[in-house]
């Protein structure tokens, strides 16, 4: 697992199966976002589930492709977090 520390947080990468759950598991934020597509829903989604708490936790779903890598899918995502 790769951290990238920020001012306020921390940006996790790396493998879902090599340490998200240590990762997540000393946190308090009153919220998690998941954004998905509908490959990642169906074959990642899954894998990490069980680590987030069903009440605090939002998926967000985003058509697949490049063509929705645009500031529309950037601004119907902040309109759902903000949600």
């Amino acid at each position: 697992m790769h951290a990238i520390s920020l001012q306020d947080y921390q940006i996790l990468i790396g493998p879902v199966k090599d340490g998200w759950e240590a990762a997540l598991a000393n946190r308090t934020y009153s919220q998690y976002t998941v954004l998905v597509d509908e490959n990642t829903r169906e074959h990642c989604l899954p894998l990490i589930s069980d680590l987030l708490p069903e009440a605090r936790t939002q998926v967000i779903e985003i058509p697949s492709g490049e063509k929705h890598k645009n500031i529309r899918t950037c601004t119907k995502i902040w309109e759902d977090m903000l949600r």
